[in-house]
């Protein structure tokens, strides 16, 4: 008879159960929120009218003529960023500065201002209506339809100032106006050279430090202003 099998089994190797503690959860550590730095805080707004009496004091520690030339450039200070058709006062304007510059003083200095030409494009009706149709129009690119037919008219020096540059210390300003409304400038008082720019904005200093003025600032409107550039013209400056 064959023999059976022997079959030989492996001993297991004991299981050994350990017991976990059920410790208590920790709480997550809070997050910690940065702290923004803060903003240094501006200048405490100015007030306007304390300040306009500030200038006030200043002019009164000037002497005379001086005194009334700083006085009157003051309230040209209130037409800075206005333009000629928004206030009835720049005919006075013109006359204060022209009054000034025949008074001969030292205080002012003059300069002419080349900013360019005045170019006028009139196109042909065909090249019009091409303008037209194409841009709805618009003049900045109107020379861009010009043709050997359309016809370019140039107006010389159209855009050129004069510029009025007034030293009275501790005060300094400086205003501009039209050429073609100026006819009474000397060309031979002009500042050489003549400048060549775009950039004229008119204002005002006191110490190095802008001028800030306005009708509101001083609770005044356009006809006190008028009385008093008229009283400078009425006054004799010597």
């Amino acid at each position: 008879m064959p023999k059976a099998p022997v079959i030989i089994r492996k001993k297991k190797d004991p299981v050994i159960v350990v017991q976990k503690e059920n410790k208590p959860l920790k709480p997550p550590p809070p997050k910690t929120i940065p702290v923004k730095p803060e903003k240094p805080k501006g200048p405490p707004p100015v007030d306007k009218d304390s300040q306009y009496q500030e200038y006030l004091k200043e002019i009164e520690t000037i002497h005379s003529p001086n005194r009334e030339i700083a006085s009157v450039c003051l309230y040209l200070c209130t037409l800075i960023n206005e333009n000629r058709t928004t206030t009835n006062l720049f005919p006075l304007k013109d006359e204060v500065l022209k009054r000034i510059y025949e008074s001969g003083h030292e205080c002012l200095m003059v300069s002419y201002i080349k900013r360019g030409d005045r170019v006028t494009h009139r196109l042909t009706q065909e090249a019009r209506e091409k303008w037209e149709s194409e841009t709805g129009g618009k003049k900045g690119l109107m020379h861009m339809y010009r043709t050997p037919e359309c016809f370019v008219q140039s107006e010389r020096g159209y855009y050129d100032l004069y510029q009025f540059h007034l030293v009275i210390e501790p005060f300094r300003f400086m205003f501009y106006m039209p050429v073609e409304t100026a006819p009474w400038v000397d060309e031979e008082r002009l500042l050489k050279p003549r400048l060549y720019t775009n950039v004229t904005p008119e204002h005002g200093l006191l110490r190095g430090k802008t001028i800030k003025i306005s009708r509101k600032s001083i609770n005044t409107n356009d006809e006190q202003i008028g009385e008093e550039l008229k009283r400078f013209l009425d006054a004799r400056i010597t």
